[in-house]
């Protein structure tokens, strides 16, 4: 919306209207996005999903949403854990259609990814991910057993993960943020 209030009468779609006036001027822009807001295909899979199992949305030791212990600041959050492969490929497809909306414009230099700490396109720290899902992906990935069952098996994943397999962890995670970006550049570089 133009207006901070919301009182637009007639929506505009600014990203159209700026490269518009930038494939007639000439000039070469790569617009960002900030991974720091819902995703609504997102928000209505974790309303029906388990967040504990599902792995949508970041679950810390205690086995809590990180959404429902930080809250958001200015409506900006890590409102989901990119380890995730739905997250993924959410994220690709958010990016897919910018392309598709946008790809026909002389202007569109790319498209760029705001990495903030204020949003999902970064990691929180190491005792974030306990959720089953991405525990599970993980213990699959490395061989690594993980123990764990009940209400306490955040905790118990925890001091592992966090322990004596934290390197492993910390390895594990960046493998998968770094192929969540390539995997982004190398749909961008195919479109």
């Amino acid at each position: 919306l133009m207006a901070a209030t919301g009182q637009d009468p007639i929506r505009k779609d600014v990203l159209e209207m700026l490269l518009r006036i930038f494939d007639r001027e000439g000039i070469r822009v790569v617009p960002t996005i900030q991974l720091a807001t819902p995703l609504p295909r997102l928000e209505k899979e974790s309303l029906a999903t388990n967040s504990q199992e599902s792995g949508i949305r970041w679950i810390g030791r205690d086995g809590q949403d990180w959404l429902e212990q930080h809250g958001t600041a200015g409506g900006l959050a890590p409102y989901y854990n990119p380890l995730n492969p739905r997250v993924q490929t959410e994220v690709g497809a958010l990016i897919a259609e910018l392309v598709q909306r946008y790809g026909q414009h002389p202007a569109l230099a790319g498209i760029g990814i705001q990495v903030a700490g204020n949003g999902y396109g970064v990691l929180p720290d190491l005792a974030w991910g306990m959720d089953d899902t991405t525990v599970t992906k993980f213990s699959r990935d490395t061989g690594i057993p993980l123990i764990g069952a009940g209400p306490q098996r955040f905790e118990q994943r925890a001091e592992k993960l966090l322990g004596e397999t934290s390197s492993q962890w910390i390895e594990w995670r960046a493998q998968q943020l770094s192929g969540l970006y390539a995997g982004l550049a190398n749909s961008l570089t195919s479109e």
